[in-house]
């Protein structure tokens, strides 16, 4: 199992793990959800118990919009409304035909005695039993997890291709956790990170050269080190692409999630 996971750091937030075609359900309620859905709607529907809150921020004042295509999140660009559409009605579906599409990482015992961790969880996307797995994490300034634009299409992609995809729902601004076992890859998009070691995965990383929060010349700066280290790179920046673009479909950036996971898997490591 060494070495089967990607690892992605989405937009502001430096995190953990990320990441033939996936059968989706057949069900009537797949389209049940409509850009006129209200966004209280999904979040109180029965089919969702009581995680359907954090499929959108926990803290409200980061998002603006009274339906599904009207979502808008704080310091993200480019938000497909199609697409959030087509997340709430594949999480509904699955939930719907008894499928787990939610998992606790706290136990009950955990969470009462620091009720933030009520805050937190993992959202799956399920592809093919038994194929590689990809953990997003999505940003959001250390302030919230804007999941809708951030990790939850580039799961729902990746389930699309076959691979199961997890999507991280955590606390921002926890932090010392213990080290956790490196990744295949890194697929790092719109951040400002500039710290690196020796021990760094392979990592592949966009941007837009119009971001105002995350420099594109920072990241190229970060990869061309990595680079003369021997670590295997590849960069994109996008000219006129501002921060926060997702999976950029529209965009000059679209397309990048097929070249990350091209490099993803040219990092496998031999079957023995």
């Amino acid at each position: 199992m060494k070495h089967r996971h990607l690892l992605v750091y989405l937009a502001l937030v430096f995190l953990c793990v990320w990441g033939g075609t996936s059968a989706f359900a057949e069900d009537a309620d797949m389209n049940a959800y409509t850009k006129n859905t209200p966004i209280q709607a999904v979040i109180h529907d029965p089919a969702f118990g009581d995680y359907g809150r954090l499929i959108f921020p926990v803290d409200e004042g980061y998002m603006s919009g009274d339906t599904l295509g009207s979502l808008r999140l704080t310091w993200y660009n480019n938000i497909d409304p199609d697409k959030t559409v087509e997340i709430a009605n594949f999480l509904r579906t699955r939930a719907l035909n008894g499928e787990t599409i939610f998992y606790d990482i706290y136990t009950e015992e955990e969470k009462a005695a620091d009720p933030a961790k009520r805050d937190s969880g993992l959202f799956f996307f399920k592809g093919t039993p038994g194929a590689r797995f990809a953990v997003c994490n999505a940003g959001g300034g250390f302030a919230y997890v804007g999941a809708m634009q951030d990790s939850f299409p580039h799961a729902l992609e990746l389930s699309k291709r076959g691979y199961n995809a997890f999507a991280l729902i955590y606390r921002p601004g926890a932090f010392g956790e213990e080290d956790l076992p490196r990744p295949a890859a890194v697929a790092l998009q719109y951040t400002g990170h500039a710290e690196y070691t020796p021990e760094d995965p392979p990592t592949f990383a966009c941007v837009g050269e119009s971001d105002w929060i995350a420099n594109w010349r920072t990241m190229e700066r970060r990869l061309q080190a990595l680079q003369d280290l021997g670590i295997p790179t590849e960069f994109h920046h996008y000219p006129g692409l501002p921060h926060g673009f997702g999976l950029g479909t529209g965009t000059v950036a679209e397309g990048w999630l097929d070249e990350a996971v091209a490099f993803w898997e040219a990092q496998r490591a031999p079957q023995s």
